[in-house]
């Protein structure tokens, strides 16, 4: 029984792939459908939204054969196919800049976050037993960021923001466009400041962690949100210290007199938009609901 239903689960995740940064006029069902079907016969299209009904600009495709799915990851990323399409003809794609992967590669990324997500929730747990100093002010060295994709996570705002230095602490809500990044020293922080004035740059999915150049993008209405940032001085820096403070206090006071056996995980927490029959599910939020066909 088990066997036969994870047979049938592996037959549909061959099929599928897992495609980001859509934008217009590839926001429907029927859009995709049309764009993906040059690769191979669609069996199924997901569109994911947000819970205001905005759609997310990812979503998941199934092909009736496996060569659709391997021709759409050879189209669009330039990649090697993994089957017998790599020896055919692949026609080149428009230049939309979309970032395809096997549904099987989008599995072992959600993986790995969630199993980063769960290392760092042991050592915030073991920091709160064990902190004895107060939280050093280091004047300098908070970042605000607005424009990154909505549904990003923080491993990959951490490593987007990684680039310009030792980054101490990301304090980011899913769902938002902005938060804040805490580097190890002030240097770190202004040189992040003035990369993203002298280079806009866009966030193009829940999965760039290196961002793109504007001046790489197509032109599109709206246009694309640029990465904006600026480092906390004065009365905002102190305020926003004040705050963290505050919350540590009362995260150290919760936790040290009752332990939970993990902290809450927003992700988890959020409704589960299962695709076919598949037992894996996305974390996503509660959305008025998944366009199929």
């Amino acid at each position: 029984m088990e066997t036969a239903k994870a047979a049938r689960q592996e037959w549909f995740d061959q099929r599928t792939v897992y495609v980001e940064t859509l934008r217009p006029p590839f926001t429907t069902v029927d859009k995709v459908r049309e764009l993906f079907s040059q690769c191979g016969p669609v069996a199924y299209v997901s569109l994911q939204y947000d819970k205001s009904g905005r759609f997310l600009g990812f979503a998941f495709i199934q092909f009736e054969e496996i060569q659709g799915a391997s021709q759409a990851i050879a189209m669009f990323n330039a990649a090697p196919p993994t089957t017998e399409v790599a020896e055919q003809t692949v026609p080149k794609p428009p230049n939309l800049n979309l970032r395809v992967m096997s549904k099987k590669k989008w599995l072992e990324l959600r993986d790995e976050y969630r199993a980063y997500a769960k290392e760092q929730q042991t050592q915030l747990q073991n920091q709160l037993r064990q902190r004895t100093k107060p939280l050093t002010f280091l004047e300098g060295t908070i970042v605000r960021f607005h424009g990154v994709h909505p549904h990003s996570k923080k491993p990959t705002i951490k490593e987007l923001f990684e680039q310009f230095g030792n980054v101490a602490n990301v304090d980011y809500t899913h769902g938002q466009l902005s938060g804040y990044i805490r580097f190890a020293c002030p240097t770190d922080a202004q040189r992040c400041v003035d990369y993203f004035t002298e280079h806009p740059t866009v966030h193009l999915g829940p999965l760039d962690t290196h961002g793109q150049p504007l001046s790489s993008q197509e032109p599109s209405t709206p246009a694309p949100i640029v990465i904006r940032t600026k480092v906390l001085r004065g009365k905002e820096e102190l305020t926003y210290w004040t705050k963290v403070r505050t919350l540590w206090s009362q995260l150290e006071s919760t936790h040290l007199s009752k332990t939970p056996k993990r902290l809450p995980n927003p992700s988890m927490a959020a409704t589960h938009v299962r695709f076919g029959n598949a037992d894996d599910a996305m974390d996503v939020d509660p959305s008025p609901g998944t366009s199929t066909g």
